[in-house]
């Protein structure tokens, strides 16, 4: 049986009303390939731009009830790692099942923040593409820091489906 995972970036937030254009979820689109290509072992659906973008906190929790993930997953970037802690809080409260993941290059093993925080259950440091991403979040994993191997671009991403064909 496939594993349901979903996966949210969170955009810039900006002061005005102007549809956030620049929030491409590029890595979350080829972690799906990915995994798609893996067996078929996991079903990955990625937060949608009009929820993520124009949505709020509510809108966003609403769409992941209805998804119903085992693991959620999000890009962690300097913009928005400190809503999206507050999201994984949210998950932790209301999807006591679910598995939170972060990644992205604000997950690392020396990142005294996130290290003190208890909103995530991991945190993968490296290309998501690289070893096995669902072994690696497996939840008997003792640290909240997995490293996934990394994967060189010329070898792991140009033999992927381009996650926007």
């Amino acid at each position: 049986m496939a594993v349901k995972i979903a996966l949210v970036q969170l955009p810039l937030q900006s002061h005005d009303y102007v549809y956030s254009l620049e929030n491409v979820p590029l890595a979350a689109g080829y972690l799906a390939s990915h995994l798609s290509c893996a067996g078929n072992r996991a079903e990955v659906a990625i937060c949608p731009p009009e929820v993520v973008n124009l949505g709020g906190d509510a809108a966003i929790m609403r769409w992941l009830e209805d998804v119903h993930p085992v693991i959620v997953g999000f890009s962690c970037y300097l913009w928005n790692v400190e809503r999206t802690l507050y999201l994984c809080s949210l998950i932790r409260q209301r999807m006591p099942g679910s598995t939170v993941v972060l990644g992205g290059p604000e997950v690392t093993g020396d990142n005294e923040f996130l290290l003190g925080q208890d909103s995530f259950h991991v945190g993968v440091v490296g290309e998501g593409v690289g070893g096995d991403v669902l072994d690696a979040l497996h939840p008997a994993k003792t640290s909240p820091i997995a490293t996934a191997a990394h994967v060189p671009i010329n070898r792991g991403f140009t033999s992927l489906p381009h996650p926007q064909a």
